[in-house]
């Protein structure tokens, strides 16, 4: 999952090989990825991603990562104002900032 916030859209992906370009071309302020999909993605570039925030869940999802802290900062705030019911769909139950 990926957020563009200014133009306000949350967009899915069918691979996270995808995410690289998206984030390389600051055409995406944030993306939504597993942890190990995190490692994966960081294994294949040189930005400076890093994860920003994570849920607090059993399960392995979600991580918030960015390349820029204050653009994906935003994005988790815009999350915590989304409808409970988006959230939940998206894994998320409590953001842990990192």
């Amino acid at each position: 999952i990926f957020f563009h916030f200014e133009a306000k859209k949350l967009k899915r992906v069918n691979k996270s090989e995808d995410l690289l370009p998206l984030l390389g071309m600051d055409a995406v302020d944030a993306v939504l990825i597993s942890e190990s999909d995190f490692i994966q993605l960081k294994s294949n570039t040189q930005l400076p991603l890093r994860i920003l925030a994570e849920a607090n869940q059993t399960f392995p999802l979600p991580v918030l990562v960015s390349k820029d802290k204050s653009r994906g900062e935003t994005v988790a705030n815009a999350i915590d104002k989304m409808p409970p019911a988006l959230v939940k769909e998206l894994g998320i139950d409590k953001w842990e900032l990192k």
